[in-house]
């Protein structure tokens, strides 16, 4: 029970008391007096009683607003950042289907690598999609822990922000890389349709920009990874990662 709660049970208390000695002290008199006296004790007690509830409002209102932003916090934590880093396929169906690019270059074109290639390329981009998701997760999720006064605390500050910019770039690279192959995929599929496997061979067009690309995904990774790990190191506590503003 609260200090606030206990002050308005013992006004209470007093106040019955005090109705009673009324009634007690008022049974000879009028009873309009008596009434009277009853109605205005009760005016005396609300309005006391308002009063003491608009000094504790503040108070109640700052911790329902940081209740509801850790509950935000929370939420973000639980379904995005940990499966940034748990069971991720990211990096690794990027990875895969450049090598399955760099495979194909100078071969005849099959029907099993046409499978295989845009299999690999559906793969990334499925992975793509889910990461724009957790990019647009994390921002809706950050947008309305700043409107409840929660932010990321000062020694984790870093960390948050440059891991969301990794997530990012990553993203972003990954999806120029996908750019730049759709045409491939498309062109490696018509021709194998077409039956030209001995007669023609899958020409190199941009092998070394997605060699290129493919590097800057794999930096980004890593560099997401790595403060991903720091920001959640130590304490992994709602708590400790995220703050009240001015607390």
């Amino acid at each position: 029970m609260s200090r606030i709660e206990r002050i308005i049970r013992v006004i209470f208390v007093l106040f019955m008391a005090a109705i009673l000695g009324v009634i007690i002290y008022g049974h000879g008199g009028q009873s309009s007096d008596v009434s009277n006296w009853v109605i205005a004790g009760a005016n005396v007690v609300m309005a006391f009683t308002a009063i003491m509830a608009f000094k504790a409002a503040p108070k109640f209102l700052n911790e329902f607003f940081a209740r509801e932003g850790y509950r935000h916090a929370t939420e973000m934590i639980n379904e995005t950042i940990i499966h940034l880093g748990i069971n991720n396929t990211f990096l690794t169906d990027c990875s895969h289907l450049v090598q399955i690019y760099q495979e194909l270059l100078e071969e005849s074109y099959t029907k099993t690598n046409k499978d295989r290639f845009s299999n690999a390329f559906q793969r990334l981009n499925v992975e793509i999609k889910k990461h724009r998701e957790y990019l647009k997760s994390i921002e809706e999720a950050s947008f309305k822990m700043e409107t409840y006064g929660i932010y990321a605390s000062e020694r984790k500050k870093k960390y948050w922000i440059d891991m969301t910019l990794n997530l990012n770039h990553m993203t972003d690279t990954a999806e120029s890389i996908l750019k730049l192959l759709e045409s491939e995929v498309d062109r490696y599929t018509e021709n194998a349709s077409k039956g030209l496997g001995r007669t023609h061979l899958f020409i190199d067009v941009y092998h070394i920009d997605v060699q290129t690309l493919h590097k800057k995904v794999t930096e980004e990774w890593n560099r997401m990874i790595a403060n991903r790990s720091k920001f959640l190191s130590n304490d992994k506590h709602v708590k400790t990662l995220f703050v009240v503003k001015g607390a």
